[in-house]
């Protein structure tokens, strides 16, 4: 007899999705592992953090940010170099969010190197 509890997707078969040559396809997947598998979200979505679709690589970026864990700074540091713009801001947040003494310095420089936009006066 099945459990009617019992997931229909399981989190290998999300994984695989996440894989998956459709953009679409590797979002919903990422999206369903964060929601049926939250404490095995973080190590599955790692390798979204060099997806060709930034808002999948956000995705990652966030799932770190919002854990905490230090363990997961290598892979983040190691995707900050190609990151650029509004992924680049999301990648420099979660590095703060880690509190990650190594990489303050890098931070702080990257901070100063930001361009400033100010509203225009009136």
């Amino acid at each position: 007899m099945i459990d009617k509890y019992q997931l229909i997707w399981t989190l290998d078969d999300y994984q695989r999705f996440l894989r998956h040559p459709d953009p679409i396809a590797r979002g919903w997947a990422a999206d369903r592992i964060e929601q049926q598998y939250p404490q095995q979200a973080v190590e599955s979505l790692i390798s979204l953090l060099t997806d060709p679709d930034f808002p999948l690589q956000i995705t990652a970026a966030r799932a770190i940010g919002e854990s905490g864990d230090i363990r997961y700074e290598p892979a983040l540091s190691a995707a900050f170099p190609e990151s650029e713009g509004y992924v680049r801001n999301w990648f420099m947040t979660t590095l703060g969010q880690l509190h990650s003494p190594a990489l303050l310095p890098q931070l702080v420089a990257e901070l100063e190197a930001a361009p400033v936009q100010c509203p225009p006066e009136e």
